[in-house]
């Protein structure tokens, strides 16, 4: 997979997830892919809090495929593992795994205490990696626990 643009968040699976705001906000510049890009983002995002899964994959591949960024790819990834596409998924982590490592995010609604926390921040490798393990029954590093 190429190399991406870091941004931010979206939502997972199993374990819960996290939607966070346009990749816009990271400084892309602005064209009709990008615009195109960062609409079908929000709306994806608003699907994700409606946990309407499908509607966020679709929404999320065509943003990924317009503007490919960490958050795009690392959301599309979220939104394969709710729709039960584990093996679409997890390429997706591994790769935001890979390059995501300096790469922080605020999460907007955070799944698995099924409330608005205060903007939670996390690390988009860390997080990657987690879900990795999580999909596939491996233990997690003790590092990223």
């Amino acid at each position: 997979m190429k190399h991406l643009t870091p941004l931010l968040i979206a939502a997972s699976a199993l374990m819960g997830g996290l939607v966070a705001g346009p990749a816009l906000a990271e400084g892309r510049q602005l064209t009709s892919s990008t615009t195109s890009a960062v609409i079908a983002e929000k709306q994806s995002e608003h699907a994700a809090v409606d946990r309407d899964w499908t509607n966020a994959a679709v929404l999320a591949a065509q943003s990924y495929r317009e503007s490919a960024s960490i958050t795009n790819e690392f959301n599309l990834a979220a939104d394969y593992t709710h729709t039960g596409q584990i093996a679409l998924a997890i390429p997706l982590y591994a790769d935001v795994a890979a390059n995501g490592q300096f790469v922080n995010a605020r999460a907007v609604y955070d799944y698995r205490h099924d409330a608005r926390p205060d903007r939670v921040q996390f690390n988009y490798a860390d997080e990657a990696n987690r879900r990795i393990a999580e999909l596939t029954g491996e233990p997690i590093a003790p590092d990223l626990k």
